[in-house]
């Protein structure tokens, strides 16, 4: 197989290419299958011919064309920072400050190392025991197992062999099958080598393939799961299955290869971010929701989703976080906070940025006070997150006091 060419992308950067080293079909796919993440055109530039040209859309990932080429979206950000940011997103607390995974070089270095983690775990704990729990089942047998079900032989009593109802002993459960379809899913992205992570992801696979079903399953099966003494060490195996299973993204064909793009919306991911640290340092008892969803009037389709909502007794603030930054806060931005703040019957609205913005930090739209705050991504991430929630203490404490 020839050696994979790579073109690389930065977020919101645009380039330029010889149509000639992007087959049509790579860009018919690109333009088809992921124009949100990549937009593409054709443009002719006098002496220089015909070209392509193409502009990250604010993600980052790798997206497999064929056997030979492959986009890479690099964040604007370093990969360290990225790595910070997705381990507060996803709770991926299960690295030791100053590991290596800080000091990465690129997206498909990132992915290899995480799902060369998840392999060593998932065999660590293969090593100790696999996770099983009895389960109900039923069947219709020669031989007796169990309990008899007296009702459906007497509703059927021509039928010889008894019906039982019994509990089995099985690894054959979802806490198996989200690492087996996690470890699988990366096993199709090409992006783990001979040399580094495949091998471990390889065997971790198959050694879970010998006791459990390989299943689809979603994403969001691998949150909000209840754990007991037995199974509390999956925790973290799930955060990062989570990972890898939310930023997979469809499959194409590519030869006689399915392969499966790695995908993550920076925008997305910064708004989790912050709602994830948010909830976890802003004091009792404020409270912090995601993605609240209001129909715009008793019989409309629409529908508001308003980013993050706080909440502190009947008192509400609603803020939307802003990946991409502008010169200042655009009016757009502005109108839109402030439709929220006015669906929500609060007179606060709060815009937070990956930076400090210049001008204006508080506009005032009718009775509503719109506040520019920032979770700058350039510093110190600590730093920046405990400013956030000071800011956002002192405005929710300046509103309180002036509503009274």
């Amino acid at each position: 197989m020839d050696k994979l060419r790579i073109i690389e992308l930065a977020e919101y950067k645009a380039i330029e290419i010889p149509v000639g080293e992007l087959p049509f079909k790579a860009a018919k796919m690109l333009h088809e299958c992921y124009h949100k993440q990549v937009s593409i055109e054709r443009v002719f530039w006098g002496n220089t011919g015909d070209r392509w040209r193409l502009i990250n859309q604010g993600w980052v990932g790798f997206i497999p064309l064929d056997d030979t080429l492959a986009i890479s979206l690099t964040p604007k950000t370093s990969i360290g920072r990225l790595f910070e940011m997705l381990e507060v997103a996803y709770d991926l607390h299960v690295f030791e400050p100053g590991n290596e995974l800080y000091q990465v070089a690129n997206v498909d270095d990132l992915y290899e190392r995480l799902a060369g983690e998840l392999a060593r775990r998932v065999l660590l704990r293969i090593r100790r025991g696999i996770y099983r729990s009895y389960v109900a089942q039923e069947e219709q047998s020669r031989y007796m197992r169990g309990r008899l079900d007296l009702r459906r032989q007497i509703a059927q009593p021509w039928r010889v062999d008894p019906h039982c109802h019994f509990e089995e002993h099985t690894a054959d459960l979802e806490e198996n099958q989200l690492l087996l379809w996690a470890l699988q899913q990366i096993l199709r992205s090409g992006l783990c080598h001979e040399e580094r992570a495949l091998p471990s992801v390889r065997k971790a696979y198959h050694a879970l393939l010998g006791a459990t079903t390989l299943t689809s399953l979603p994403a969001h099966a691998c949150r909000n799961r209840l754990y007991n003494r037995l199974n509390l060490d999956y925790q973290p195996l799930h955060a990062l299955a989570y990972f890898f299973l939310a930023h997979t993204g469809p499959t194409h064909e590519a030869g006689d290869r399915r392969m499966l793009p790695f995908l993550v919306d920076m925008a997305g991911l910064f708004e989790l971010f912050v709602a994830v640290w948010l909830r976890n340092f802003l004091p009792s008892p404020f409270r912090v929701s995601v993605q609240e969803s209001y129909p715009l009037g008793r019989e409309s389709d629409t529908r508001f989703v308003i980013d993050l909502v706080i909440r502190n007794g009947d008192k509400a603030w609603v803020l939307d976080t802003k990946y991409k930054v502008p010169n200042k806060a655009a009016t757009d931005d502005i109108a839109q906070i402030v439709a929220y703040a006015e669906l929500m019957e609060t007179n606060e609205g709060i815009l937070v940025y990956p930076r400090r913005l210049p001008g204006a930090t508080r506009y005032q739209v009718g009775a509503t006070t719109v506040r520019i705050l920032a979770f700058d991504l350039g510093a110190d991430l600590q730093a920046s997150g405990e400013r956030l929630v000071a800011e956002l203490l002192q405005e929710v404490t300046r509103s309180s006091t002036s509503s009274h």
